[in-house]
C-alpha cells in the first residue's frame, strides 16, 4: 500500500489496482464487467439504492477504469470521499469502508445488470465507429501486427460482444477478485480505513514486461465516408523503449513535431498552406507508436501526406528553431508541475514511478528534460518509422 499523505485536498482518494494481461479475446468482456461492476451490489441490489446510499454518504463516489499500460491492462477501481475533519465529530469512518468493501469484494452481476450493460456497451461502441477520429485511429492501429496488442482496441468490439454470455461475467468477476491488489491512497486517511487497506491482498511487485512495436512493413488503407471532411491517421513505430535513455528525447521529438504550441505540423500545413483543419501528434509510450492525425479535405490529401514526411525530415536533420524545443519543454514542465495540483495524478505517478522502476525526483525529471538538446531530438526522430496509413476520404469537397 502507497500512503500519500497530504492535506492539500478537500478529499480522501483511493485507487485500487489489478494488473491484468492484455488478452485480446477477453478486452470485450472485460469493459462490459466494468459496467456492471458499478451499478449493484449484494447489499444495494438496486441503482437507486446505490445511489441513495452514496447521497447519504456526503457524496461518496465511485468509478472504475480502463487503461492499457503496453501488454497489461489496468483494472482502476476509484473512491472518493470527503476527510473526517469535515464531517460532523460522530461519523464514523466505517461507513466509507462499508461502502468500499461492498465495491471490492460484493458485486452483483445478475441477468438485469447483464443485459442493460450489454446494452450499454453496444451503443458505446457504435457511437465510436460513428465517431471520425476515433474510428480512423482504430483503423490506422488495426493494420498493424494481429499479434501485437496496440492493433486491437481497449474498447472491445462489436463482434466480440455477441459471443459473451452471463456466465462470461460471473467467472472473470471471480478471477479478479482473487487476485492481489495495488493501493494508493491520497489525503488524510484515518486509521480504521488504513487498516482495512492493510488486510487487502497487496500485489508487492508490478513487473513489466516491454512491449515495444518493431514491425518495420508499411501498410495502407482508404475507405470512402458520405462526409465532406476527409481524416487521415499514420502510425510510426518509434523504435524507442518508455525505459529507454531515449525516451525523454522521443516525447520532446513528438511535441515538437505536433503537440506543442506552434508545432511543426501546425504551423506548416494549417497556417503556412491552410491545408487541413485539424492536425496533431500523440504517442502511445508503452508501445513506442506516434500517431498523426488530419482532418482535410478530399483533394488535398496528398499534399498534406507529402508536408507531413517533409516536417519528419526536418526533425530529423534538426532544421528547426530552438525557440521550438524549448517551447515543447516548457509545456511537459508545466505538466508535470500541475499533476501536484490533483490527487489521482499524484496517484498515477507514483504508480508510474513503482511500474517503471522510477526513483527520479521531479527536480531531476525536469532538470533531464531540459537537458535534452537539437541534436538528441534528430538522433530520436531519426529511428521513426512510418508503419500504417489510414485513409476516410471524403466522397464531396465542400467544408461541412
Amino acid at each position: 500500500m502507497k500512503y500519500i499523505q497530504t492535506q492539500k485536498f478537500l478529499n480522501n482518494s483511493i485507487s485500487v489496482r489489478t494488473v491484468l494481461p492484455f488478452d485480446i479475446k477477453r478486452v470485450t468482456l472485460l469493459n462490459l464487467l466494468v459496467l456492471m461492476m458499478q451499478m449493484k451490489t449484494e447489499k444495494y441490489p438496486t441503482k437507486s439504492q446505490i445511489a441513495i446510499r452514496l447521497g447519504q454518504s456526503y457524496s461518496f463516489r465511485y468509478s472504475v477504469h480502463l487503461s492499457g499500460i503496453g501488454n497489461q491492462i489496468l483494472l482502476d477501481q476509484r473512491f472518493q470521499y470527503i476527510q473526517n475533519g469535515v464531517l460532523p465529530k460522530d461519523f464514523d469512518s466505517q461507513n466509507w469502508i462499508d461502502i468500499i468493501d461492498e465495491f471490492l469484494y460484493h458485486t452483483l452481476i445478475d441477468q438485469n445488470s447483464f443485459d442493460e450493460a450489454k446494452f450499454l456497451l453496444r451503443e458505446r461502441l457504435s457511437q465510436l465507429e460513428d465517431d471520425p477520429e476515433t474510428y480512423v485511429m482504430n483503423l490506422c492501429l488495426s493494420l498493424l501486427s494481429p499479434t501485437h496488442t496496440v492493433s486491437h482496441s481497449l474498447y472491445g468490439s462489436l463482434d466480440d460482444l455477441d459471443q459473451i454470455c452471463f456466465e462470461d461475467c460471473v467467472s472473470l468477476l471471480q478471477q479478479i477478485q482473487q487476485k492481489p491488489r495495488k493501493v494508493f491512497i491520497c489525503g488524510h486517511a484515518d486509521s480504521k480505513v488504513l487498516a482495512y487497506f492493510s488486510r487487502i491482498n497487496q500485489l508487492s511487485n508490478i513487473s513489466r514486461i516491454s512491449n515495444l512495436y518493431k514491425e518495420s512493413s508499411k501498410k495502407v488503407t482508404r475507405v470512402f465516408k458520405s462526409r465532406s471532411q476527409s481524416i487521415l491517421c499514420l502510425a510510426y513505430s518509434t523504435n524507442i523503449d518508455i525505459d529507454s535513455d531515449d525516451h525523454m528525447a522521443e516525447v520532446l521529438a513528438v511535441s515538437v513535431l505536433g503537440q506543442c504550441t506552434n508545432n511543426l505540423l501546425f504551423r506548416t500545413i494549417r497556417e503556412q498552406y491552410s491545408l487541413c483543419y485539424s492536425i496533431y501528434a500523440s504517442l502511445i509510450h508503452f508501445d513506442g507508436i506516434m500517431t498523426i492525425q488530419v482532418g482535410t479535405s478530399r483533394e488535398h490529401i496528398n499534399r498534406v501526406l507529402e508536408l507531413i514526411d517533409e516536417q519528419i525530415e526536418l526533425l530529423r536533420n534538426a532544421c528547426f528553431s530552438a525557440d521550438l524545443l524549448e517551447c515543447a519543454k516548457k509545456e511537459w514542465v508545466d505538466s508535470i508541475r500541475i499533476q501536484k495540483d490533483d490527487p489521482f495524478g499524484l496517484i498515477n505517478q507514483a504508480f508510474r514511478e513503482e511500474f517503471l522502476k522510477d526513483s527520479l525526483s521531479d527536480s531531476q525529471k525536469i532538470a533531464m528534460i531540459n537537458k535534452v538538446s537539437i541534436d538528441q531530438i534528430s538522433l530520436a526522430a531519426s529511428k521513426f518509422r512510418q508503419c500504417s496509413v489510414a485513409i476516410v476520404e471524403g466522397t464531396s469537397n465542400e467544408e461541412s
